[in-house]
């Protein structure tokens, strides 16, 4: 398996037997939107859309359980604020698992995870977490749910890059807190099942594409 980083939300995975893209943004961001063909695309919420990937790809973008290309994956109700969506609309969080690894992806979540959601998504081995504030839930925040799920690797997402037009936190405060401080940028992350840590987690912080 292996992961690349568009930048806000948006990665792909690209497994043996699919690709997979997680929430594709247009060109109103100010940063390059992903132009690539998938198998596959989950979209948290409103704000993102699967117009520019190619290949006709399967949507999900309903809570729900579904199977494709060898991928099981999962839906769940949350919001985007911590008003139960009240002020700014529900959120899909996402679990994949492929190749025996159990991938989630928080969307826009905007409030730390009830005892329901965090049963849910407790076990997996990669988290990706909006650390931004603003539109999702700030550092602190994050670092709570990171101790409610302790995931084996920790990828922050949706934070303030070069040429994005949103202004966000930026990810400092939230790798300093993890102690990550001296994790170095990957342009991709590879994974196998047998590389996912036993007992420390890790963060890797990826370079958009």
């Amino acid at each position: 398996m292996h992961i690349y980083w568009h930048g806000q939300n948006c990665f792909k995975i690209v497994t043996k037997e699919a690709t997979i893209i997680t929430d594709p943004f247009g060109k109103e961001l100010g940063i390059k939107p992903p132009r690539t063909g998938a198998d596959i695309v989950t979209i948290s919420g409103e704000d993102y859309t699967a117009d520019n990937i190619k290949n006709s790809p399967l949507i999900f973008d309903t809570p729900g359980e579904y199977e494709a290309k060898r991928t099981l994956i999962r839906g769940l109700w949350s919001h985007r604020d911590n008003k139960k969506g009240q002020v700014r609309g529900v959120n899909v969080v996402f679990t994949m698992e492929a190749e025996g690894i159990r991938i989630c992806h928080l969307g826009d979540i905007g409030h730390l995870l009830d005892e329901k959601l965090e049963n849910k998504i407790d076990g997996v081995d990669v988290l990706m977490i909006p650390v931004g504030n603003k539109d999702v839930i700030d550092h602190k925040t994050a670092i709570k749910i990171v101790q409610q799920i302790e995931p084996a690797i920790i990828i922050p997402m949706h934070y303030q890059i070069p040429g994005l037009k949103p202004k966000l936190d930026d990810a400092k405060s939230f790798i300093r807190e993890l102690g990550a401080q001296k994790v170095k940028p990957e342009d991709k992350i590879r994974l196998t099942k047998k590389m996912i840590p036993a007992e420390e987690t890790e963060v890797k912080i990826l370079n958009p594409v």
